[in-house]
């Protein structure tokens, strides 16, 4: 995924550990990249959010 998004390998596992947080257009284009819209991504009352969505997919793609 960090490649498809025009980064290096790193990228997306420093924004999953909490070492980096993504520019509002980097979180934009993360958003495109998994299909969703950035209010179904915050959307707390969805039972299983987008975050465990996304965790399930199991880090670098």
């Amino acid at each position: 995924m960090s490649y498809d998004l025009g980064h290096g390998k790193s990228y997306m596992q420093n924004i999953s550990s909490g070492r980096a947080m993504p520019s509002f257009s980097e979180f934009l284009y993360i958003c495109a990249y998994f299909g969703i819209t950035p209010m179904a991504f915050f959307n707390e009352e969805n039972p299983l959010p987008m975050l465990v969505l996304i965790g399930r997919l199991g880090g670098e793609q």
